[in-house]
């Protein structure tokens, strides 16, 4: 054999013997060699890099510890690259599985990683932030080395989740997640963590599905219960939510009994609370702005507290029940655009207070809200004061339309209507103590058969307008009035049909017959109706007077059966009252053009009388005094002969001067003097064989 084949055989040899030995010492120093590698700090580094660029971060591993092929490392720490989805990603506690076939296609494999805790903090990228590294001259080693990243699930147990919502940040604490690398995005899978969210109430996740792409977040599918497992709270939502150039929102959101406080606008928090169930759609344009929200909403539990114009409303009826209220069912059809909430189609029951279908709208911007509602039921009660509930009982329906700021009365304005069918009122005692010095007896019940109220508020003032009050066989008011700040309250009426056999002072109930209209104003300071004042004008329609002993007296005076029972032509006055004196002016009354009154009247506390009248008859009439009323009766005037007579005494035993007068002037004529008294004594003789002259 030739020299050179024998050195061929022998290389050959050699290194068929090497390779062989390699085989077989292979599994015993390859791993101690890469396990050498990976503690180096060039590994390390190199390892940092490529999971940094893989995540869009700048990061770096705790030293690693390489064993089995499993890799343990006490943390990886970085902060998002500028411009990119990642805020920040801390990972503590890893440990992975290392696959070092995937060496041979160029790529760092790692079958599985394991980290107890983690931070993954979202942002909204910016690609205008975003910096560009210039790529230098691979090493000559580079077509060999892996140039990507393969990774198999990521799980850890307790990880804290932050994204940004309408400029502030929400968080997922305490989430179970399962990562999945696809492509080079990452999809999320969480479960048992805490959602707290600006307009929501802290809810555990159920479970969670993210898709995290470069331009996009995609919240596949979640669902969310109460913290407390007794709480019946839910929800559902699918939202998709632009990263970069589209910042647009889509989501899909479904709520069961959840609590809403968080939801409703900063200056009503706090202040309307209760549940909500239901479904809201919410997108905006990529742009990020131009908001449009629609879904419906049934509220259930709901109170509404702690809002000036209601505190306001209880202050002036002054019942406290109205400082708060409480809604059993609410229901509607929302929509959000161009910053403006409207709620169509809503429907709300108060049991006790008020039941009510319409239309609500808040500007988001201004601030500014407006109800338009139809109030189907009222229960007038609970809207009195607190010393006049007891004592009504009626339900009422209307309409309502307010505007204004829920978080102050000013500027505030409302108007609508109220109307009463049917109601009962007990015991009216504040009527009682306006009529008592008048001796007027009001009765103990009366049933209202109807009310009907126009109503306006405006400038911190309350005005009713067109209010009628129909009590049949009692009374008829058609008024108008205003309520103040200061409490003052005015009313102008018009009174009807005022059965006189009902109002006037007992003792004269069954002398009086007809009905009464009265046209009047009353002001009351700080709604104390007893120091009330004002006026008003007084007409008799079809009035009588009738029983009477003094009319029985008139007429065998006259000798004119007629003067028994008086039919009032016209009888009216006019009337003043400041709380303690009542002046009755202009009064003008005729019966039948034989008899007239003129004059006034002053009745002071007490029941005192003062005041000075004329009193008219025929003058066929006064020839019946045979010459007595010459000097007295001196004004003739209307077909009438006039005299003065002074009034006085009390309500109970009014006096007067005319009868001293005629006497006096008959007295210094003996010829009527003696015809008088044969008249009297007429009388007496008729009275005793019961007859009658």
């Amino acid at each position: 054999m030739r020299a050179w084949a024998r050195r061929l055989l022998w290389a050959g040899g050699s290194l068929a013997m090497a390779a062989g030995a390699a085989v077989l010492l292979a599994p015993r120093w390859v791993p101690r060699l890469v396990e050498g590698w990976a503690a180096e700090e060039g590994f390390r580094g190199m390892l940092s890099r490529e999971v940094s660029k893989s995540m869009k971060v700048e990061g770096a591993f705790a030293p690693l510890r390489l064993r089995d092929w499993r890799v343990r490392t006490d943390s990886f720490e970085s902060v998002g690259m500028p411009g990119e989805a990642i805020g920040a990603l801390s990972v503590y506690g890893i440990e992975g599985e290392f696959d070092p076939r995937g060496v041979m296609e160029r790529a760092w494999r790692v079958k599985w990683i394991r980290a107890d805790r983690g931070r993954i903090a979202l942002r909204m990228p910016d690609d205008s932030k975003k910096i560009v590294v210039p790529k230098g001259e691979p090493p000559p080693w580079a077509a060999i080395m892996p140039d990507h990243f393969e990774c198999g699930p990521i799980y850890a147990q307790d990880v804290l989740l932050e994204f940004p919502f309408r400029d502030r940040t929400a968080t997922v604490s305490n989430l179970a997640v399962t990562a999945t690398l696809v492509g080079r995005d990452f999809k999320y899978h969480g479960t048992n963590g805490v959602l707290d969210c600006p307009l929501l109430p802290p809810l555990r996740v159920e479970e969670m599905e993210i898709f995290v792409t470069r331009p996009m977040i995609d919240i596949i599918d979640s669902r969310f219960r109460a913290l407390d497992p007794s709480d019946p709270a839910r929800a559902r939502a699918k939202l998709r939510m632009g990263m970069r150039e589209d910042k647009s929102v889509q989501a899909d959101i479904t709520a069961d009994r959840l609590p809403f406080d968080q939801a409703m606008p900063e200056k009503l928090r706090g202040r309307v609370t209760g549940r909500a169930s239901g479904r809201l759609l919410w997108e905006n344009d990529p742009s990020g702005g131009d908001i449009r929200s629609s879904g419906n909403l049934r509220l259930s539990g709901v109170r509404v507290r702690d809002v000036p114009f209601l505190d306001e409303l209880a202050r002036v009826h002054r019942n406290r029940d109205l400082k708060a209220f409480d809604f059993q069912e609410f229901a509607c059809d929302f929509r959000l655009e161009e910053n403006v909430f409207g709620a169509r189609r809503v429907e709300l029951v108060s049991d006790g207070k008020l039941r009510l279908a319409g239309d609500v709208t808040y500007d988001l911007k201004g601030h500014i809200g407006e109800v338009d509602v139809d109030l189907l039921e009222v229960p007038v009660t609970a809207w009195l004061p607190e010393e006049i509930k007891p004592r009504v009982s009626a339900a009422a329906w209307g309409r309502l339309r307010w505007k204004g700021r829920p978080d102050q009365i000013e500027g505030s304005t409302a108007e609508g209507y109220l109307q009463i069918d049917d109601g009962h009122v007990r015991s009216p005692l504040r009527l009682r103590a306006i009529l008592r010095p008048l001796e007027i007896d009001v009765p103990d019940d009366f049933t209202v058969e109807r009310m009907a109220l126009h109503f306006a508020y405006g400038g911190r003032v309350f005005r009713a307008e067109d209010f009628v009050l129909e009590a049949p066989g009692l009374i008829r008011v058609r008024a108008n009035g205003s309520w103040n700040e200061a409490d003052e309250l005015q009313i102008e009426a018009n009174v009807d049909d005022l059965d006189l056999g009902r109002w006037l002072p007992a003792k004269w109930r069954r002398y009086v017959s007809g009905a009464a209209e009265v046209k009047g104003r009353w002001r009351a300071p700080r709604l104390d109706l007893d120091r009330g004042s004002g006026e008003a004008t007084l007409r008799l329609v079809g009035a009588r007077l009738a029983r009477l002993a003094a009319l029985d007296l008139l007429a065998r005076f006259f000798k004119d059966d007629r003067f028994r029972r008086l039919d009032f032509e016209r009888a009216s006055a006019r009337c003043a009252w400041d709380g303690s004196v009542m002046e009755i002016n202009d009064i003008d009354i005729r019966c039948r053009n034989r008899i007239g009154v003129a004059g006034s009247v002053r009745v002071m506390p007490g029941g005192r009388l003062a005041g000075k009248l004329r009193v008219g008859l025929a003058p066929e009439d006064l020839r019946q005094l045979h010459g007595a009323a010459e000097g007295v009766f001196t004004r003739r005037e209307e077909g009438l002969v006039w005299a003065t007579v002074r009034v006085g005494g009390t309500l109970r035993k009014p006096t007067q001067d005319l009868g001293d007068r005629l006497m006096a002037s008959a007295k210094r004529r003996p010829w009527s003097m003696l015809q008088l008294g044969l008249r009297a004594a007429s009388w007496w003789l008729g009275d005793l064989f019961r007859g009658r002259r």
